[in-house]
């Protein structure tokens, strides 16, 4: 099973009006469990840049299972595998990307960029926890 069309533009949405209310401008990206893009948006004024690192970010939740945030205080002891990590140009580690489940079973990722990375990870939490009453996300 992975992430649907319907599923992946919902949270997009409420990432969106996330960053809104926050007065942040961001790029949202869902990818499905291939590493395939299902929904992605670019706010007005937001380089392309952010649009590829919130890609990357949820290419890194679907390899590694985990949100970036957490994979970050996963690794934070370990220098080998943070400077591997870190050196995979595929995958970006800062926080903002986060698993699309479920139940415990992975379905997609979500990735946000444009914020600071606190902010992207707090929109991605709200996007994430604002579907939690009855979608699977």
């Amino acid at each position: 099973m992975s992430v649907d069309l319907q599923q992946a533009q919902q949270i997009i949405q409420r990432a969106l009006e996330a960053a809104t209310a926050q007065s942040v401008r961001i790029a949202a990206v869902v990818l499905d469990t291939g590493g395939h893009i299902v929904a992605a948006a670019r706010m007005d004024g937001v380089g392309p840049l952010n649009l590829d690192v919130a890609r990357r970010k949820a290419n890194a939740v679907v390899n590694l299972g985990v949100s970036t945030a957490e994979m970050l205080q996963m690794i934070s002891r370990d220098q080998l595998i943070t400077t591997v990590l870190h050196s995979e140009p595929s995958i970006v580690l800062l926080p903002g990307g986060l698993p699309i489940r479920d139940d415990e079973a992975l379905i997609g990722a979500l990735g946000i960029a444009g914020g600071f990375y606190p902010q992207d990870q707090a929109i991605g939490e709200y996007a994430m926890a604002a579907g939690a009453d009855g979608e699977n996300s």
